[in-house]
């Protein structure tokens, strides 16, 4: 919640702790067969029945959201959309099954945050959310358990097609070289330039420069963005002593003299960040506290701390965020890009050994302390980073349609429409 690898509690509104990895149990044949068909029953899926009246309203909302996309071009083969539109019930009826199965929950707390995430995304409070979704003709409850049902895929799928992928060393190296090779991990500087024909005129030229630089000379040639590999080798070596901005010393080439001036980079090797060494308490209301009785801890325990009291020992009694609180408060190095808002405009505002003041974020009530800071190049790090989510995202595009044909085809699914012995001959060709 706070930062990402503290808890599992706090790594991620996605994971939660999967209590079990049970296999999904089929309802056998001779229970199902008992089942009685009624009326309004489409399909049978496990041990959940989809009616036909959920395959009406879904294909309502469907042919909705097709017209918005302007695809309604899809609206003309009704019998292939009735189609698509139950497989996704079935589809999203499997998938609600297996996360409860395997004990996946979606807290009210969890639900809370992420509703209150739509509605700020949408510049409304929680009211005015509530009260639009109704407006169109929504059932607020029936609305908060599908975004339940959604978060509960979305975990079970991390979980599960996760689990199912490893992303090596090896392969991570494979792929950094490949990119070094081709170049496409090289900066491209944006350079200005000026030729002289004598040194005189270059060192007098540059000694009367100000700050700008060229960019006050309108004669000075603007080259663009230019990766190393189409610049003249003596104009790259001089490029590995210039930050952003600035100028270079004069440069003989081929009896010509050159000055040059960097003014943007993309794709800079050099991604120095301010991270800070912080710890901090978490105090959030519970069923024992309200808001109010939060706040009132949070501020007693803060004066304690100004006062001189162990900090380490006040997280590790008091504070509610578990990962830290083990750990005396501590959230190791950080830059703050992976923490809430709030938390991460407080960080640099604080001094050294300095115990900011009590803030509110949506998790409850902190106060924060850094005990160290410093400059990081982060650019191998996230490079590095960047390999293996690629490769992972490549191979969870592979993995995913596999492991939800394995659910598939560990599933019961009898249409209303198909016979038994239809059924028993399509289970045995999905067996096969």
């Amino acid at each position: 919640m706070i930062k990402q690898k503290l808890s599992d509690r706090f790594k991620s509104k996605l994971i939660h702790k999967v209590i079990g990895a049970v296999s999904l149990i089929c309802v056998s044949l001779s229970t199902i067969a008992q089942v009685q068909w009624v009326d309004q029953t489409e399909v049978i899926v496990n041990d959940e029945v989809i009616l036909r009246s959920d395959v009406e309203a879904a294909l309502i909302e469907k042919k909705a959201l097709l017209i918005s996309q302007n695809q309604a071009n899809l609206l003309l083969d009704a019998s292939a959309l009735r189609k698509t539109v139950t497989e996704e019930l079935i589809e999203h009826s499997i998938l609600t099954q297996r996360a409860k199965r395997i004990g996946v929950n979606v807290s009210d707390q969890m639900l809370n945050e992420e509703i209150s995430g739509i509605a700020a995304r949408n510049n409304m409070d929680l009211t005015e959310f509530v009260n639009a979704i109704e407006q169109q003709g929504q059932d607020y409850i029936r609305y908060r358990e599908n975004i339940r049902e959604q978060i509960m895929i979305q975990m079970l799928v991390r979980y599960e097609v996760g689990n199912r992928i490893r992303v090596s060393d090896a392969q991570t190296d494979r792929l950094l070289t490949a990119q070094r090779t081709n170049k496409i991990t090289d900066p491209e500087y944006k350079i200005l330039h000026k030729r002289f024909e004598s040194v005189e005129q270059a060192e007098e030229y540059l000694a009367a420069l100000n700050e700008n630089g060229l960019k006050d000379d309108s004669s000075a040639t603007d080259l663009g963005y230019r990766k190393t590999s189409t610049l003249p080798q003596l104009f790259v070596a001089n490029l590995d002593m210039l930050d952003d901005r600035q100028i270079s010393k004069v440069i003989e080439r081929s009896g010509s003299f050159h000055i040059i001036q960097v003014i943007d980079i993309k794709g800079d090797a050099k991604q120095s960040v301010t991270q800070h060494f912080a710890r901090h308490i978490l105090i959030m209301p519970n069923e024992l506290r309200d808001k109010q009785q939060a706040l009132e801890l949070a501020t007693q325990l803060h004066k304690r701390a100004v006062d001189g009291e162990d900090f380490g020992q006040l997280a590790t009694t008091y504070s509610d965020d578990e990962g830290s609180a083990a750990l005396n408060g501590e959230l190791g190095w950080t830059d703050g890009s992976e923490m809430v808002v709030v938390f991460r405009e407080t960080l640099p505002q604080v001094e050294i050994n300095e115990i900011s003041k009590v803030f509110e974020t949506q998790y409850g009530y902190h106060f924060l302390q850094v005990t160290k800071r410093r400059q990081k190049d982060l650019y191998d790090e996230n490079l590095r980073n960047l390999a293996k989510q690629k490769i992972g995202d490549k191979a969870y595009k592979e993995e995913y349609p596999r492991w939800l044909a394995d659910l598939k085809l560990s599933a019961y699914i009898k249409y209303s429409n198909e016979s038994d012995v239809e059924f028993q001959l399509n289970r045995i060709k999905d067996d096969k």
